[in-house]
């Protein structure tokens, strides 16, 4: 389960190719009320990417033969992201991070 300060824990399993992601609060975007997306480049070392704590990962991606090709991550693995191309979501109060495997440059 997530760190979590309420009593119920919601645990979300991200499908096929995706991983859910924790990105430190300091360096993810924030959304004015208005849905602007702000982004602090003044903490980051490189603008374009991310750092973030893989916490749940999908099946893997289906091949087309049928069979399903699991992914090279697991759950506490320091990935790189390309910015933009995550899903938030929030979980127990707590925002997360949904990405496509392929959008992952590199573990950390």
């Amino acid at each position: 389960m997530y760190e979590t300060a309420g009593d119920i824990a919601v645990r979300l399993r991200p499908l096929k190719d995706r991983i859910l992601v924790r990105i430190p609060d300091d360096k993810a975007p924030t959304t004015t009320a208005s849905g602007i997306v702000l982004i602090s480049t003044e903490n980051s070392d490189i603008v374009d990417t991310l750092i973030g704590t893989v916490l749940e990962v999908g099946t893997g991606h289906r091949l087309s033969d049928g069979t399903i090709q699991p992914l090279d991550f697991k759950s506490g693995d320091q990935v790189m992201l390309k910015r933009w191309v995550w899903i938030p979501v929030d979980v127990n109060n707590e925002k997360l991070y949904l990405v496509k495997s392929d959008d992952v440059l590199a573990k950390v």
